[in-house]
């Protein structure tokens, strides 16, 4: 007898709510999925907006790089090509003085 009076009782309530239960279901229903296509919408315009300024950043970051790399290599050799001489005679005058004296017992 129980269960048939909470049957009934859920049976007048559905009837007597029931379009306002219905109302308030579709209008979060419809809104949450409106929502959630706000969501996405602006989830992927910010994700393309990051893609483009990390690309954006990589490219420039990597060319700096690339440039100051192949810089440092240019000014390296030319230095290199146009000091060697210098460096030759500072290199042959450690090797002679790099000894130490011998004493004469």
């Amino acid at each position: 007898m129980r269960n048939v009076l909470i049957v009934f009782a859920l049976l007048v309530a559905i009837v007597w709510l029931g379009p306002a239960l219905l109302a308030f279901v579709g209008a979060v229903l419809v809104g949450g999925v409106v929502m959630i296509f706000d969501v996405l919408i602006a989830a992927v315009v910010v994700l393309c907006l990051a893609g483009l300024a990390y690309l954006l950043g990589a490219v420039l970051l990597n060319s700096l790089l690339l440039g100051v790399v192949l810089a440092g290599i240019v000014l390296l050799v030319v230095g290199f090509s146009v000091l060697w001489p210098l460096l030759l005679l500072l290199a042959l005058v450690w090797l002679v003085s790099s000894r130490s004296p011998r004493r004469l017992a």
